[in-house]
């Protein structure tokens, strides 16, 4: 009699193997509602004298830069197995990369696809990881020289662009600024010198204190006057 291993037992002993082939700074599972899934952080073992090589492509004659690595940022590769896997789904999956541009980290998504499909609907966790960690230079033309001067060259033009923005705000700000003092100026009324033309043109305007004092001289109405026969 064959016993057959149901999705999620197979899911539960594909991660345990992994566990223990892996240590725990390069595998961490997890268990989201009953969904199993996890990451992965693929170290990649350089060879010796691995350089990294970089230059600003916008300067034609600018000198391309070298320095010597012993370690990369690792791919990290997280996963969440549906509950049909392995019989019939694949894992969903995402891959990032610090030192790989989008498109060549898609060419590397397309090759986890491929090997789905060469193993047949069975467990391809491992697959995966063994690629991704010993496979990955060789795969993507990668021998002992490692060129971002794209990635380089996209982030200065990132900087670039924000420093841009950034200066237009400012300069938005101090225009606004600029428009709001004039306002506030104009709304001043500044008495004018006698027999001067004030705002509008129109002459002999009182300042706020004489209007004041006009207003007043009105509400306690004219002075009396003496009569004739009046004494003093």
């Amino acid at each position: 009699m064959i016993f057959l291993m149901s999705d999620k037992e197979s899911q539960v002993d594909e991660l345990f193997a992994l566990e223990n082939i892996y240590n725990k700074e390069e595998i961490q599972s997890s268990d989201e509602n009953g969904r199993l899934g996890g990451q992965f952080h693929a170290y990649i073992d350089l060879p010796k004298d691995f350089k990294l090589s970089y230059r600003d492509l916008r300067q034609s004659e600018e000198d391309v830069k070298v320095i010597t690595l012993n370690h990369l940022p690792p791919l990290v590769l997280h996963f969440s197995l549906p509950e049909d896997y392995p019989s019939h789904s694949p894992p969903n999956f995402t891959l990032s990369c610090q030192w790989l541009r989008r498109d060549v980290i898609s060419k590397l998504c397309s090759k986890l696809d491929a090997l789905w499909l060469e193993n047949d609907r069975m467990e391809v966790l491992y697959v995966w990881t063994q690629f991704l960690k010993e496979e990955t230079l060789a795969f993507l033309g990668i021998e002992d020289v490692l060129d971002i001067s794209k990635m380089y060259t996209y982030h200065l033009n990132q900087l670039d662009m924000l420093e841009r923005r950034a200066n237009q705000r400012a300069e938005r700000l101090r225009l606004k600024e600029e428009r709001n003092k004039a306002a506030a100026i104009e709304k001043i009324d500044f008495p004018t010198k006698r027999g001067g033309r004030g705002r509008g043109g129109r002459r002999g305007r009182f300042s706020g204190m004489n209007r004041v004092r006009n207003r007043a001289d009105l509400e306690r109405g004219p002075a009396p006057t003496e009569g004739p026969g009046s004494s003093s």
